[in-house]
């Protein structure tokens, strides 16, 4: 068996500090879960959620908010769940114009291990063709999964 989605979550708008964001599905020992978010205004900082691993967060400028514009950041977290686990509160150091989250399920055959995730970051330079320029070059190993999160304006 391969690495798959066992769960992919629903993203839920959260613009007030402390919101949950919610574990989907049944996880099971194992399982390896994703938080995302992204929010504007890109000054705007989350504290890490209590037994979460930050993976990277990237802002895309410097631009204040306002409505269609204003540069937006992107985070994400994992985490291996465990029995007894709750839902991750969101902790804004202020709060943001806008903010969406989501949790993904993941899960492997018993045989496999976990990697930590490495990450690249860019900003998207256009959007119609879609277009951004990696901060950096990494090898994907045979069978790993690739993720990309974009947070539009």
């Amino acid at each position: 068996m391969a690495i798959s989605l066992k769960t992919a979550g629903t993203w839920a708008r959260m613009v007030t500090d402390n919101g949950t964001v919610a574990i989907p599905g049944t996880p099971a020992a194992g399982d390896r879960m994703f938080l995302w978010g992204t929010w504007k205004t890109f000054s705007i900082t989350v504290v890490d959620p209590s037994g979460w691993t930050r993976v990277t967060d990237f802002a895309d400028g410097a631009i204040a908010a306002g409505n269609g514009t204003g540069s937006v950041k992107v985070a994400c977290w994992y985490r291996d769940w465990q029995s007894g686990d709750g839902d991750p509160a969101i902790d804004y150091s202020a709060a943001p114009t806008e903010g969406h989250w989501v949790i993904q399920a993941w899960q492997k055959a018993a045989a496999e291990a976990w990697d930590a995730p490495t990450f690249v970051t860019a900003a998207v330079t256009a959007v119609d063709p879609w277009s951004a320029t990696s901060s950096a070059t990494i090898t994907i190993k045979s069978g790993a999964v690739v993720f990309e999160l974009i947070g539009l304006r």
